[in-house]
């Protein structure tokens, strides 16, 4: 769910999984290959990524940002469990969110999925603790996805979807850790849409994500019991959190044309954000910062095939992690996909590291 175009959609229709498990460092992993150490103006110098290594299952991981390589395992998972993101909270603590569903019934297209077949919990961890510190589980006829805490801790913004239902009702919920009324962000959207994970402003008074919206025209339904024709492109929104917010009340920016955004994030000089281009986004792709206003300040190119591109920030949104996942046809023929790692501190775009996918990769990377 985590190595393609597709990933939010197969994130929650279960079409693939990650599993977290207790597995260390991989003897003998190839070192990725280094082009700037991290200096002062790093926030951090570890990260945490899903780490997928040859034949064995993918794990979660903690990761040296000079040498790159794995320093061990963060926390085992029942197993079977699907790791669909794992963020770390402005006090440390390592947000996983997991899921798995729903069972598809056939083979046909878009699998038929089984109603109350889905399960999703997130889990709040200590860096060193042996066990989750808290954990929400959500009914069978819900899907969860890309928990997010902000900064101040006391609220998380989530996807969530019916079990059988992602591909038409995804949106974003932002819940109080203390009770009360949960608030929604696009739960109006037309069937067939995608939204990508929420990152909040460092006031916790918006979030940004990018919206693809719905090629359906209005009043249409799915065509295929979980399945959907492809989405526009995708546009960069940004929502209070204050309040409720239907898709009229998200304000929006398109890419330039022929391009689409795939993800956002708030830094501290305005919003980070993914722009591919070309058929199905597989063509040239730039990291692009964008002001307070939503005016492109600066472009960097990343490397064509973007397929996805994660983005996670720290150090009061000084310093961005992206991870780009470089999709094998953009790499040449024959040629295997890649992950490249570079660290954006407002002024340039900084490779740290390449690594093999076919022998050592991750995905999700965040700080």
């Amino acid at each position: 769910m985590l190595g393609s175009r597709s990933w939010l959609a197969a994130a929650l229709i279960g079409v693939g999984g990650l599993l977290l498990t207790a597995c260390g460092a991989e003897p003998g992993q190839p070192a990725p290959a280094r082009h700037w150490a991290p200096g002062g103006a790093t926030a951090t110098e570890s990260f945490v990524a899903i780490s997928v290594v040859g034949t064995r299952r993918p794990h979660l991981e903690r990761f040296s940002l000079p040498s790159g390589r794995a320093l061990g395992p963060i926390q085992s998972a029942p197993a079977g469990t699907q790791v669909v993101s794992s963020v770390i909270s402005s006090s440390g603590q390592i947000w996983v969110t997991t899921a798995s569903g729903p069972r598809l019934r056939n083979d046909t297209v878009g699998g038929d999925p089984a109603p109350n077949s889905c399960h999703s919990s997130v889990l709040e961890l200590s860096p060193g603790g042996s066990r989750p510190s808290r954990t929400w589980r959500f009914g069978n006829s819900q899907l969860v996805g890309d928990a997010v805490p902000n900064p101040a801790g006391d609220r998380v913004a989530y996807l969530e979807s019916g079990c059988t239902t992602s591909f038409a009702d995804s949106h974003i919920v932002i819940r109080s850790l203390a009770g009360g009324r949960d608030l929604t962000i696009g739960a109006d959207a037309a069937p067939c849409h995608q939204m990508s994970p929420p990152s909040w402003s460092a006031s916790g008074a918006q979030v940004t994500f990018t919206f693809n919206p719905s090629s359906l025209g209005p009043g249409s339904g799915p065509l295929i019991q979980g399945a959907c024709p492809a989405w526009h492109l995708g546009e960069l929104a940004v929502a209070s959190t204050v309040h409720s917010s239907e898709m009229a009340g998200v304000r929006l920016v398109a890419a330039p044309s022929g391009c689409g955004y795939t993800a956002a994030a708030f830094d501290a000089w305005g919003i980070a954000a993914v722009e591919t281009c070309g058929y199905l986004g597989l063509g040239p792709a730039h990291l692009v910062q964008l002001s307070d206003r939503l005016s492109v300040t600066a472009t960097f190119a990343l490397q064509p095939g973007s397929d996805p591109t994660w983005l996670s920030v720290a150090g009061a949104g000084r310093s961005v992690l992206v991870d780009e996942y470089q999709a094998p046809p953009a790499t040449g023929p024959g040629a295997q996909a890649r992950d490249w790692l570079y660290v954006f501190d407002g002024v340039a775009l900084h490779l740290v590291h390449v690594y093999p996918d076919a022998s050592y990769g991750i995905r999700g990377a965040s700080w």
